[in-house]
């Protein structure tokens, strides 16, 4: 897979200089998948410059910034940032939420639910273990409301209320909720 991204990144690029209209989606895309990969590889310096391409092309539009926000969220929590991960990841999915979670569209709520995920993930790697299941359970909520089988960004958001696992992760909050201080 990692082979194949400079070719991906090339030909991104290529239709975003053809027509930055169009191509905007597919680069911030591309540069979107490419930083991901990096994370997971192990390659956070590498990984900063795809999110940081990523958030660039992205700039000026409140989805496509939040979709992006999503690497950039993973790249801090890698480089042992979780609170800037945290932080980022909320600002992005409170940027583009409806006001009243009834009248949301299903894709801005995937993407919404997927932010909070990765401000979870983030909390937890803090040790905020309260914050971790608010956030949670701010994720399922939106979740429920998307129903499932709706992922129009590919970051699976999926319904978690029931047992609240993390779509994003897999992980199943199995322990009662701490106790509020």
């Amino acid at each position: 897979m990692a082979g194949l991204l400079p070719g991906l990144v090339v030909a991104a690029q290529r239709v975003y200089g053809d027509d930055p209209v169009a191509g905007r989606s597919v680069l911030v895309e591309a540069y979107r998948v490419t930083a991901s990969l990096l994370v997971k590889l192990g390659e956070v310096e590498l990984a900063w410059v795809a999110a940081d391409r990523a958030m660039t092309i992205a700039a000026g539009d409140a989805v496509p910034v939040a979709t992006a926000a999503v690497q950039l969220g993973q790249v801090l929590r890698a480089s042992g940032r979780a609170r800037a991960a945290r932080s980022t990841a909320l600002a992005a999915a409170y940027r583009i939420a409806p006001p009243d979670l009834d009248d949301g569209h299903a894709p801005v709520l995937s993407l919404c639910g997927a932010l909070v995920i990765e401000a979870a993930l983030a909390a937890a790697r803090d040790g905020d273990d309260h914050a971790t299941a608010d956030l949670l359970d701010e994720a399922a909520e939106m979740a429920a409301r998307v129903g499932d089988g709706h992922d129009n960004y590919r970051r699976r958001a999926e319904r978690s209320a029931p047992d609240r696992r993390c779509p994003l992760c897999g992980v199943v909050v199995t322990a009662p909720r701490p106790p509020r201080r």
